[in-house]
């Protein structure tokens, strides 16, 4: 199911014809990029995953997923591409993902984030989640730190502003 925002502008689920694009801007947005096999068996094969992109256009600018297991839910990944950051395009895609873990009767969400990543802390902060733990030497692109971030008041509705 697509959902219009913007004359221009709908979140819609990820599928098969979204690979080569998503690959792309794995590419473009991260230093160790996830491959075209396991874009696929995430995307199409994983009955657990969720993966919705913004289509501006006719062409995906941005993607976000997450696993679902029980009630909870891990938000694995989320892109912009260049030209599109700072629009706030990141934060409406993490609360979609939210309203869709909601519906889904999740009642917590995790995710990992670069220590590095300030501009990413903030959104998710903005958003309810919280730094639980440091996950030492997480990345293997550069051995950086990751912070695990939770957010445990998905039923709530809370830091949404949709």
């Amino acid at each position: 199911m697509s959902r219009k925002i913007s004359d221009e502008s709908i979140i819609r689920p990820l599928g098969i014809g979204d690979i080569g694009t998503v690959e792309l801007m794995e590419q473009e947005c991260f230093s160790a990029p996830w491959s075209r096999d396991s874009l696929i068996s995430d995307i199409v094969l994983n009955p657990n995953a969720r993966y919705i992109g913004m289509e501006k256009g006719n062409r995906i600018v941005a993607y976000a997923g997450m696993w679902v297991a029980y009630d909870q839910a891990h938000i694995t990944n989320i892109a912009v591409t260049t030209g599109e950051r700072r629009k706030g395009i990141g934060t409406l895609l993490i609360e979609r993902l939210i309203q869709m873990a909601r519906s889904l009767g999740v009642a917590s969400m995790t995710l990992e984030v670069r220590v590095s990543n300030l501009p990413a802390h903030a959104m998710y902060g903005k958003l309810g989640f919280y730094i639980a733990s440091v996950r030492k030497k997480y990345y293997f692109d550069n051995g950086e730190d990751a912070y695990l971030m939770c957010k445990d008041d998905v039923q709530s509705g809370q830091g949404l502003s949709t």
